[in-house]
């Protein structure tokens, strides 16, 4: 349990939660490091069956504790989309600019109190085959008039929070981010369950 493979294929998010992992003393296998490419598609109806989808086919192909998440931006004037569809809603094709552009484009004309938004973090851990753990995590904010920032990934730079002034999660340093997000809220709890674990084994 020592060593865990985060089953994702992106960079930005293996960068989060690696930082976090060795603060724990835990390393984190990255899919580029053992050249793995997952190819299942992310055909659940929710954030757990996909997180499980993923972490289940790294088990099944590594035999190491594999864990996954998976995320969305749920907004509320638009009935909690994208939601699970966050990195496919503007097309198969468009990147993070295009798909931020078609989400402002959405909400044109509405206010900032009209523009509520959470992420949403489900994450998974599987071992032996089974579902080891598992846990949430959601950061309530807002979307943004128009993007601002150049840190993060995703749907960052027009994602703002209260608690940080309002400023958008593409403007915080990565220890701000780290403490606020949807992503780490999960991670902290996902963490928790992990040293617990580890521990109850050494005892």
């Amino acid at each position: 349990m020592d060593k865990i493979v985060l089953a994702t294929g992106n960079r930005h998010k293996y960068r989060e939660m690696r930082q976090e992992f060795e603060k724990h003393d835990l390393e984190l296998i990255s899919l580029f490091d053992i050249d793995l490419e997952l190819q299942r598609p992310e055909s659940g109806n929710s954030y757990l069956e996909n997180a499980r989808i993923k972490a289940d086919e790294a088990y099944e192909k590594t035999g190491q504790p594999s864990l996954a998440d998976d995320s969305g931006l749920e907004v509320e004037a638009l009935s909690g989309a994208p939601g699970i569809h966050s990195s496919r809603w503007a097309g198969e094709d468009a990147d993070a600019a295009d798909r931020n552009r078609f989400l402002l484009e959405k909400l044109a004309g509405l206010e900032p109190e009209e523009r509520t938004a959470r992420y949403v973090c489900e994450m998974v851990l599987v071992d032996d085959g089974e579902q080891l753990f598992h846990s949430r995590g959601i950061c309530k904010g807002r979307i943004s008039m128009e993007p601002r920032g150049e840190r993060g990934f995703g749907y960052d730079p027009i994602f703002e929070v209260k608690e940080a002034d309002w400023k958008t999660f593409g403007e915080l340093p990565p220890r701000v981010k780290n403490w606020l997000s949807h992503r780490a809220l999960a991670l902290n709890k996902m963490l928790s369950l992990i040293r617990k674990q580890i521990n109850g084994e050494r005892s």
